[in-house]
């Protein structure tokens, strides 16, 4: 009875600990919503078609620039942090934790280096600059790894394979924002601007994914689970 109970307690702090994680993830994506949303208006002299969002930084308010490029580097951190305590213990689950640390490196790291003017960018780099877009690469094929990774590890991991579909959706859409940023650079702020819109909804949907995916299940569940588990270890390898 008392090793029962142990095992509940355990497995509602860690529920809990989970859901606060999600919380945490969910409040750094608003946040960055909104800092990005005031500086479209306070800072009007950059044409959002044509600019990248991190040329605010070059502006009359950079210390808001800053702060929404911790609060994503929060999300992303607090999502790497939930896939890793979520997920059943696998490989897989290593890579992706990686990939998502990796990923959160190169946000801080990008935020801590200011961007050049993308003219300069394009011609005449700094030293400053080149840290921050090799920062940025680093941290998007990062994050297109993991959402690959991550995919495949749904659709053999059994209590995650419901998952696996909308993964694989969020993975193409995302490399598909990422190579239309390429497409043009007349437009390039605005399909820059939906590739992070794509990562941001990953991050708003998939914390909730690791927060709720493992809440304790209901007694048959539990029941059926034990039973499927036992079976397979008395069948062992042939």
């Amino acid at each position: 009875m008392t090793k029962t109970h142990s095992q509940h307690t355990r497995t509602d702090n860690s529920g809990t600990s989970l859901r606060r994680l999600m919380l945490l993830a969910r409040a750094a994506v608003a946040a960055f919503i909104l800092l990005v949303a005031v500086l479209h208006v306070v800072s009007g002299e950059f044409d959002p078609i044509s600019r990248f969002v991190s040329e605010y930084v070059l502006g009359d308010h950079p210390w808001l620039m800053r702060l929404a490029f911790l609060s994503v580097t929060v999300a992303v951190f607090a999502t790497a942090l939930l896939a890793h305590r979520a997920l059943p213990p696998s490989r897989g689950r290593t890579s992706v934790t990686a990939l998502l640390a990796v990923a959160t490196l190169g946000t801080l790291v990008a935020g801590l280096f200011d961007t050049d003017p993308k003219a300069v960018l394009d011609t005449a780099p700094t030293t400053s600059g080149l840290i921050h877009y090799g920062a940025f690469m680093s941290s998007v094929v990062a994050f297109l790894a993991a959402m690959v990774v991550l995919w495949r590890l749904f659709a053999r991991t059994p209590g995650w394979q419901e998952h696996a579909r909308p993964q694989l959706l969020f993975s193409v859409a995302m490399l598909a924002a990422f190579l239309l940023m390429f497409s043009s650079t007349e437009v390039v702020g605005l399909t820059e601007r939906a590739f992070l819109l794509v990562i941001l909804a990953w991050l708003l949907v998939a914390s909730g994914w690791f927060a709720r995916t493992h809440e304790p299940a209901s007694p048959h569940e539990a029941a059926v689970t034990r039973v499927t588990s036992t079976a397979g270890r008395e069948a062992g390898p042939q």
